[in-house]
């Protein structure tokens, strides 16, 4: 589902629903005790932007996606929550601050993380066929696993190249 609520407002809702039944590499059911289970659950994607001057607009993003575990083992329940501001201050300038809140549930262990993160990026655009872009992220995440709770910053430098 799409709209234009306004000049100024637009949004997308996509709906699903994933469903994986869990087999051993032979193709045989798998062993109850080998903690890989079945998973069943209705999955969602969602987008608003409010753009109140054509050069500056927030998005909000909110989704519900299930992925596997690195381990093999179940599946993790992610809901996923992101807020960002883009402004293009020139025609040549643009930059996007943003703060995301995200959850991991993973279904067939007691362990949950939570993890929030901020982060910043200009844009610099060299010519019409070169861009120059600066990244930096601050994530703080908790999990319910102690050793895998983490903070840190990541700088991430970029060059994009446009064949005419």
């Amino acid at each position: 589902v799409e709209w234009d609520a306004t000049a100024k407002t637009t949004g997308s809702v996509r709906l699903g629903h994933v469903e994986k039944d869990a087999k051993e590499s032979h193709g045989n059911d798998v062993d109850p005790t080998s903690g890989r289970e079945d998973f069943d659950t209705p999955i969602w994607e969602s987008s608003i932007t409010w753009q109140p001057l054509s050069y500056s607009g927030f998005t909000l993003d909110y989704e519900r996606s299930p992925t596997e575990a690195t381990t093999g083992r179940g599946f993790i329940d992610r809901v996923d929550t992101k807020l960002t501001w883009r402004h293009e201050w020139s025609s040549y300038l643009s930059s996007k601050v943003f703060a995301r809140r995200y959850s991991d549930d993973y279904v067939t262990t007691s362990r949950s993380d939570d993890t929030a993160s901020i982060g910043a990026g200009l844009e610099y655009t060299l010519n019409h066929w070169v861009d120059l872009s600066a990244d930096y992220l601050y994530e703080d995440k908790n999990s319910t696993f102690d050793n895998n709770d983490y903070n840190g910053s990541v700088m991430i430098f970029g060059v994009k190249f446009a064949m005419d």
